[in-house]
């Protein structure tokens, strides 16, 4: 073989190499830029899982009521060990248990983390779960109200759950009268010092 024959073939090995490549590294592309779902993929794959989660967060807040050794203390009555509250519980604090943002909460609460496939009463259990989960950080709230000053508590309430400060201004009937009511024109005039004509 020449040397121009050999070089030939070699280009030819080349330009193959080279369009393989191109098309594989496409393929790569096409494979890295998946079409994405048309739903955002959910953040718990149940409600049950949810559910666990959101208990496991108000079990956070509270602790146990410890002797000076450090034991537990029973309730004489019920037998039950005496809880008291760490801290309060709060939607911010859900989320951030839950790993998520307060958004993500809203958007289960508010069922817009809809999924086509998912069946109707598994769409509203995730929207009950955290309902539900508000009403008792709801009323950890109000129970704030009760206790030294209440402003942190009244900031929570009206921002997260719609309360407003509203001013109630009655007007009353003083039962004004009018004294020249009953008088004709001809005794306004008078008053007024006009005489007729």
């Amino acid at each position: 073989m020449t040397a121009k024959v050999q070089q030939t073939k070699r280009t030819k090995k080349d330009t193959a190499k080279k369009a393989m490549s191109k098309a594989s590294v496409a393929k790569k592309r096409k494979r890295k830029v998946a079409k994405k779902p048309p739903y955002r993929p959910l953040k718990f794959q149940s409600v049950e899982e949810l559910q666990d989660k959101v208990e496991a967060y108000f079990a956070s807040c509270n602790d146990y009521v410890r002797g000076a050794k450090g034991n537990r203390i029973k309730d004489a009555v019920s037998g039950e060990y005496l809880m008291y509250q760490v801290k309060v519980p709060t939607i911010t604090g859900l989320a951030v248990f839950l790993d998520t943002s307060r958004e993500t909460l809203l958007d289960y609460e508010n069922e817009l983390h809809k999924n086509k496939d998912m069946p109707e009463e598994i769409q509203h259990g995730f929207s009950d779960t955290i309902k539900k989960a508000k009403l008792r950080i709801y009323d950890a709230t109000e129970q704030q109200l009760y206790r030294g000053k209440p402003t942190g508590a009244i900031f929570s309430l009206k921002n997260n759950y719609g309360w407003e400060d509203k001013t109630k201004v009655e007007t009353k009937d003083v039962g004004y009268h009018n004294p020249f009511e009953n008088l004709s024109e001809e005794e306004l005039r008078h008053l007024a010092g006009e005489t007729m004509s």
